[in-house]
């Protein structure tokens, strides 16, 4: 399901969903059950929506990579697949 919601034919549900997740990234990143979410987003989406992901997270990553959930999105956002 997630994946059609980030298909390039499905209108505007991926720009939705990430402008609703906006200013949101850093929270969703640090929960238990969120950073999966944000993992599809990058796995999923395009270029775009991982600049916008990054954006977000920029600054935060010394943090993100001690904490137990989030450093997750970091080894896959600079892991072949999340790039």
């Amino acid at each position: 399901m997630f994946r059609s919601l980030l298909h390039p034919h499905a209108c505007a549900y991926p720009l939705f969903l990430v402008s609703s997740l906006s200013a949101h990234y850093l929270e969703l990143v640090q929960n238990h059950y969120g950073y999966h979410v944000v993992e599809k987003l990058l796995k999923y989406g395009d270029t775009s929506m991982r600049d916008v992901v990054f954006a977000e997270l920029n600054g935060h990553f010394k943090h993100i990579s001690m904490h137990r959930d989030a450093h997750h999105v970091l080894e896959f956002l600079y892991s072949n697949e999340g790039m």
